[in-house]
């Protein structure tokens, strides 16, 4: 139900894939190597960048969105740990951080299937996934 390159969306799959991950590994079950899928999406990601953020949906819009940024840069970060250190998060996200602290422009909230919002603003997802990007660096 929305564009299959809704990046928020991608964000909360890279989120899941690490569950899926984490759990497969502490299972006795047979073991499923997920490499070659990760590999795979972090290169598709990777290639739908805009300089070095993303915007609401990737590949086919122009504006930065806080909340796709974070959570896939976050994302990377704990499918490849130390894929981004603390100075290179800071650096990328510091024209959008405000004076007090407060990152912007998080594309607001969708009001039905394929209505997306037009509003960016403040938002504790953005705010709450750049911290824990920030703590998932080991620098």
């Amino acid at each position: 139900m929305g564009p299959n390159n809704w990046g928020r969306g991608m964000g909360w799959y890279m989120l899941a894939l690490k569950s899926v991950i984490n759990r497969n590994i502490l299972q006795d079950d047979e073991y499923i190597d997920y490499t070659d899928k990760v590999n795979l999406f972090l290169k598709e990601i990777n290639s739908l960048k805009q300089d070095r953020i993303y915007t609401q949906f990737p590949g086919t819009s122009y504006s930065f969105d806080s909340s796709t940024s974070t959570m896939l840069m976050y994302g990377e970060n704990v499918l490849t740990p130390n894929k981004y250190s603390r100075k290179d998060i800071l650096d990328i996200y510091k024209d959008y951080i405000k004076q007090n602290g407060i990152i912007d422009l998080c594309s607001g909230d969708a009001y039905g299937v394929n209505k997306y919002s037009f509003n960016f603003g403040e938002s504790e997802l953005s705010q709450g996934v750049l911290l824990l990007l920030l703590s998932s660096c080991n620098d």
